[in-house]
């Protein structure tokens, strides 16, 4: 008996190994939101900037009166906020200000006072803004993004006429509410460059919009090209090359006024992912 025991351990088969499992790749959990700072900064050139501001003013040309003939440095500062694949909320600051001195060979009439030629006179501009925009992507790739929606900025303006013996000075100043239209698009050229566009605008007759009698005019363009590069997968630069013009006319006698500018903005800048995440894999900065 024993025999046969041992001669049916030989004969068994050696266990078999099991057949080793290909784990299966892990997609990565989409993120709720994600962060992201832009900075830009260079130089701007005032195309024109003239302003009339009451009855009977004298037409005041900004690019003279307030330094604007030489270019002026500038700083431009956001934060955006991603949410799920398609929504993006922007947050903007434009600073924008600018101051000369010129003495005016004849006299000038700003806000209902009279300036005397032959006297120095100090001229401030100063235009900042605030845009808070919302876009949603309509079309979306590994190579790109194209998106629209809207914005609503706060217009801060601010202009000041003083003469430097002291005995004149005038001010006008107007905070606004601008609403309009946005578009923003990126296409990513090769494996570490892209190009952008970006645009804000809208043109308002108000007499059209509301019925009234009031004939005030007023429109917007903020509309940008740039060219970039990635440095790293959370970070990319890029030039930028901007045209910022709009302003309004007032034809009520009793508030007249007609204030038109048009600047050319060049500037180098940076955008820095705080938070990335896999919600935004087809932006041109995700390796």
């Amino acid at each position: 008996m024993h025999t046969c025991v041992a001669r049916a351990q030989e004969i068994e088969s050696p266990p078999v190994a099991p057949s080793p499992v290909t784990p299966s790749p892990v997609t990565p959990s989409l993120a709720p939101f994600g962060v992201r700072l832009v900075a830009e900064a260079g130089f701007l050139g005032v195309l024109s900037n003239f302003g009339v501001f009451g009855t009977n003013a004298t037409r005041i040309d900004f690019k003279d009166a307030a330094g604007q003939d030489v270019l002026a440095p500038y700083t431009r500062w956001s934060a955006e906020l991603d949410l799920g694949r398609r929504h993006t909320v922007v947050f903007l600051i434009q600073p924008l200000s600018t101051e000369g001195t010129r003495t005016p060979p004849a006299d000038e009439r700003y806000e209902d006072v009279t300036f005397r030629g032959g006297v120095p006179v100090r001229t401030t501009f100063s235009f900042p803004f605030y845009r808070l925009s919302y876009l949603y992507e309509v079309a979306q790739s590994e190579r790109g993004y194209l998106a629209f929606g809207g914005t609503a900025q706060i217009r801060n303006a601010e202009y000041t006429y003083e003469q430097l013996d002291g005995t004149r000075s005038s001010r006008s100043s107007s905070v606004g509410f601008v609403p309009a239209l946005k578009a923003r698009g990126e296409l990513s050229v090769s494996r570490d460059a892209f190009l952008g566009f970006e645009v804000d605008g809208i043109y308002a007759p108000i007499s059209v919009l509301n019925g009234s009698d009031n004939e005030t005019v007023g429109a917007i363009l903020d509309a940008s090209i740039r060219a970039g590069l990635r440095v790293h997968e959370r970070a990319d630069v890029f030039l930028n090359v901007r045209y910022l013009g709009g302003g309004a006319t007032n034809e009520d006698p009793n508030e007249y006024s007609k204030n038109w500018l048009h600047f050319l903005f060049v500037g180098l800048g940076a955008r820095l992912d705080l938070v990335a995440t896999p919600t935004r894999v087809h932006r041109p900065n995700a390796r």
